[in-house]
């Protein structure tokens, strides 16, 4: 959380060796490995993770993020699609899901996420990027949208980093690569290294 991604490493390293059957360990390792771009190794710790727990379903999102990044985007989708078959209809693996089935069939990854968005509470903060996606709402509807509701600056930040992060993933879609740019380092300028949308707005 404080952004010192080496340290935190070491010591999940450490955690393995003390304990081998640590499956929470394996799964951040697997994202570590992610963010330094070394996805066979990654895969190798989420898989390892898996082994340990089959049920550890952030393991399959974060596996399926790898396989996003790693440009295996069917494996991707398979793996977002088992975790929110298994989820309470969280938007953010909805939208990771899609991300990744554009990549294979665009026109099925609309209809998976205009159905996969029926189970989601409308007044949730996560519904209105859904919508942006959908086409449902445009940019400026969309940036209006993050104050509502908000009860502290953090929370502002954190719903900033959330959608800077897929506003530059919609321009990235459609190809407009400088507006993209300019989204993933506002997401960056966030500082909210927590979220995996600060991590991979750097990839």
């Amino acid at each position: 959380s404080l952004g010192m991604s080496t340290l935190a490493r070491i010591d999940f390293n450490n955690a393995v060796q003390m304990k081998p059957d640590l499956a929470e360990a394996y799964h951040f390792l697997g994202i570590h490995h992610t963010l330094m771009q070394q996805y066979e190794k990654a895969y190798e710790f989420f898989d390892s993770a898996l082994e340990l727990n089959e049920q550890h379903q952030y393991a399959y999102l974060n596996r399926g993020i790898a396989l996003y990044y790693g440009e295996r985007p069917y494996l991707a989708t398979q793996d977002f699609k088992t975790f929110v078959a298994n989820s309470t209809k969280e938007p953010f693996p909805i939208l990771w899901q899609y991300l990744a089935q554009s990549n294979v069939d665009k026109t099925q990854a609309l209809v998976d996420l205009k159905a996969n968005a029926q189970g989601v509470d409308e007044g949730v903060w996560g519904y209105q990027i859904i919508a942006l996606f959908l086409g449902e709402i445009g940019e400026t509807e969309f940036l209006a949208s993050i104050a509502q509701g908000v009860q502290s600056e953090p929370e502002y930040t954190r719903r900033l980093c959330e959608a800077y992060f897929y506003l530059a993933k919609v321009y990235q879609a459609k190809g407009e690569l400088n507006h993209a740019a300019e989204y993933f380092r506002l997401a960056l300028a966030t500082n909210v290294h927590e979220y995996i949308e600060y991590k991979y707005a750097r990839l």
